[in-house]
């Protein structure tokens, strides 16, 4: 599978299933309430969702930099 497209019913399972802090709070619900959950999720997942796949939008910046000429090392943010 391409990265960013994944099984839309799996993605579902783990917060289902108690997984990480949503799960936590999906798991403590009413089965009304966990119920609508899971229909917020579906409206929102529908306009990624194709062929039962979630086609996830990604990106990623990468970025370098050097500090010249400033008389001494720095670090972090603002350095200097």
């Amino acid at each position: 599978m391409r990265p960013g497209v994944v099984d839309a019913a799996a993605h579902a399972l783990g917060p289902a299933r108690g997984v990480a802090s949503i799960g936590t709070v999906f798991a403590g619900q009413t089965a009304e309430v966990a119920a609508s959950m899971r229909a917020q999720y579906d409206r929102l997942s529908a306009p990624y969702l194709a062929d039962g796949r979630l086609h996830l939008p990604a990106c990623a910046v990468v970025g370098s930099g050097t500090v010249v000429g400033s008389g001494g090392a720095t670090s972090g943010v603002g350095g200097g």
